[in-house]
């Protein structure tokens, strides 16, 4: 509804849909607040695709659960979607949470500027000089906590951001920042860059520079998970 107002009305609530679709995005999903650790979480919110999507068959698979890196993750990994290509989709919220820090602390927003590693508090933005980087990750990073702080969160921007990932999957260039297996990475789910290609594929974008302190943060993370991944 909030990717297209005018459409909202042609929306139906459901738990489960049936058939064969281009593209399926699933925004459904349990939030932080009341769980007992992120692992149930995210075995939660893996329960609540898996039935939604028991009896259907798509190409390309969208998530938007939390934790959304390690539900696209565990997503492909099933037998049930070993044909569909699974997309988490948080990345591009932290784009623009980012520009929204540099520009809280008038500082210029880098052109281009990317987030790489982890949707949420894990985000690492990719900008050049890296400029006040520790305060404008935090702040990145801690968005959705603050806006709790006042009451229970309704993140309209999702919407808008969802409408741009359709538009560029049905072949309309952009790059935009997501996460799905990557091979280049012991077939973990990171997020990073990706453009569509002609095909409405995505295809990862090669950064040619990450500065020292990016990268640090995704060595450490990378650690933390292949570790994590391995036990």
């Amino acid at each position: 509804g909030s990717a297209y107002p005018e459409s909202a009305a042609c929306f139906v609530a459901t738990n489960r849909i049936h058939g064969d679709f281009e593209l399926v995005i699933v925004t459904a999903g349990a939030g932080v607040h009341g769980q007992a650790s992120l692992d149930a979480l995210l075995d939660t919110n893996l329960a609540i695709v898996v039935d939604a999507l028991a009896n259907v068959n798509s190409p390309t698979i969208v998530v938007t659960g939390t934790p959304v890196d390690r539900l696209a993750e565990r997503l492909s990994a099933l037998e049930q979607f070993k044909d569909s290509t699974v997309i988490g989709f948080g990345g591009q919220l932290d784009v623009e949470r980012t520009k929204y820090a540099l520009l809280s602390h008038h500082l210029r927003v880098p052109d281009p500027l990317y987030v790489i590693g982890e949707h949420g508090p894990r985000v690492i933005p990719v900008y050049a000089g890296e400029q006040s980087y520790d305060l404008i990750r935090q702040e990145a990073g801690s968005t959705l906590k603050r806006i709790s702080v006042s009451g229970k969160p309704r993140n309209l921007a999702t919407g808008i951001q969802l409408s741009r990932l359709a538009s560029a999957l049905a072949g309309n260039t952009n790059v935009l920042c997501l996460s799905t297996p990557d091979k280049d990475f012991d077939g973990l789910s990171i997020t990073w860059p990706y453009r569509a290609n002609e095909s409405g594929l995505m295809e990862k974008v090669a950064l040619p520079h990450i500065g020292f302190l990016a990268s640090k943060l995704l060595d450490d993370l990378l650690q933390f998970r292949r570790t994590e991944h391995e036990s």
